[in-house]
């Protein structure tokens, strides 16, 4: 007995599992004049600022605004001003603008990290989701779950101190 050959029993089929990936993604301020950011996937505006799949994709649809400061875009506008904002600074900014945003309808529940340089002494401030981004741009790989073991406890890990502010 011969199998026939439209039932296709021996072939594999390719599923598209990167989803958005080649999708250019802006963050602008709400004008338009200054970019603030760009990557070249929705996942990878997920990954580095920590927006939700669901926000990211509301704010290109509608054309809402995220946090109702920033501008979400897959279009490139030439005549803006790059911020060229620092890692910290710009965490800071998008606290600072959810705090604003978020004043009145829920309290925030994640706590900001501090980290001290145990060689240098110098300390830095974090929200918890960029200080993985920090360290990760020291070419620091990072366990969370052991980050979130050793805060308060002025034991250092990869030649840091952790604690909440």
């Amino acid at each position: 007995m011969f199998i026939k050959k439209e039932f296709n029993l021996n072939s594999q089929k390719i599923v598209n599992f990167r989803v958005n990936q080649g999708t250019n993604i802006f963050l602008y301020d709400r004008d338009s004049k200054i970019l603030y950011h760009s990557t070249s996937s929705l996942h990878g505006l997920k990954l580095d600022l920590g927006i939700h799949y669901s926000t990211i994709t509301k704010c290109l649809n509608n054309g809402s605004l995220f946090l109702n400061y920033f501008k979400i875009s897959d279009k490139y506008i030439p005549d803006t001003t790059e911020a060229n904002l620092s890692i910290t600074e710009f965490d800071n900014l998008i606290s600072e603008k959810r705090s604003l945003f978020l004043k009145g309808f829920c309290k925030v529940t994640s706590k900001a990290i501090s980290i001290k340089e145990v060689r240098t002494g110098i300390a830095y401030n974090f929200s918890s989701i960029t200080l993985v981004k920090y360290l990760e741009s020291k070419d620091i790989k990072v366990n969370r779950n052991k980050i979130a073991n050793l805060l308060n406890t002025n034991k250092f890990y990869l030649g840091y101190i952790y604690y909440t502010t």
